[in-house]
């Protein structure tokens, strides 16, 4: 008993040995957690743009309004010296849309006891926005100077203020053609007669007549068929080597080849 006693007894400090190593080895200190892994990074690609081009618009041409409007009337006086000479000009469509563009000018003297408004109520305005609307004619310039002095001695000076005044301011203030080939006068009745002795002592000045129910003093029609005769011809001609007269009832004409943008 003793014998196995002992040999117990030597074995148990052998056990706790044996349990106090295990106990040691499971008792030790844990490792050390790992690092972290490094974080990692992805280079960003950028998009790829591709340009988109503008949108190509046509423009849109809008006509100018003006091409059918009507002409307009401007009324003014012209300074002489003795009274004024009122005077009525027709400006054709879109004169002010075009600044720089000049015209051919027709001068229209009224009849007697009559005003410069004689020609813009039988129509000749109206005529004209028909002829330049319909490209019968180039858009043209036209002016009505009124001739109120008939009965007193200013009035035997019409033509006089109308060469040395009426035709400088007009060409001063307005955008005409100031050159023969692209002016031309007419009138009606008394002022036909007007037409037809200024036009014919000055043919540099007219490349075309027009001469309505003409109305001309007894002197004028007897200087204008004998004394002006050869000479006003003779210059007539050498100003207008194609020029001709014609007479179509009571409307008398004499010009040259017709004046540049002035309808016949």
């Amino acid at each position: 008993m003793r014998g196995m006693f002992n040999r117990q007894a030597t074995r148990l400090p052998l056990i706790l040995l044996l349990l106090f190593g295990l106990s040691a080895c499971s008792a030790s200190e844990p490792p050390p957690p790992a690092p972290p892994a490094a974080p990692t990074f992805t280079a960003a690609v950028a998009p790829t743009l591709t340009p988109v081009p503008p949108p190509t618009s046509t423009p849109t041409v809008t006509p100018l309004g003006c091409l059918s409007a009507p002409g307009k009337l401007v009324k003014g006086e012209v300074a002489t010296a003795e009274r004024p000479i009122a005077y009525i000009v027709y400006l054709p469509p879109c004169y002010d849309e075009f600044p720089d563009r000049r015209y051919p000018v027709l001068y229209l003297l009224h009849g007697q006891t009559f005003t410069a408004d004689q020609w813009t109520r039988i129509g000749a305005p109206e005529a004209a926005d028909a002829l330049i609307h319909s490209g019968q004619a180039a858009p043209f310039i036209m002016v009505f100077p009124e001739d109120r002095y008939w009965n007193i001695q200013q009035g035997l000076r019409f033509g006089q203020y109308l060469l040395n005044n009426v035709l400088p301011y007009i060409d001063a203030n307005f955008r005409v053609l100031p050159d023969r080939s692209h002016r031309a006068i007419g009138g009606l009745s008394r002022g036909a007669g007007w037409a037809f002795e200024i036009g014919f002592t000055h043919p540099e000045q007219f490349g075309a007549l027009g001469l309505h129910s003409l109305a001309v003093r007894a002197s004028t029609w007897t200087w204008a068929t004998t004394t002006a005769s050869a000479t006003s011809t003779s210059r007539w001609n050498a100003c207008s080597p194609n020029s001709a007269s014609r007479t179509n009832g009571g409307s008398t004409t004499a010009r040259t080849t017709r004046p540049t943008g002035l309808p016949t």
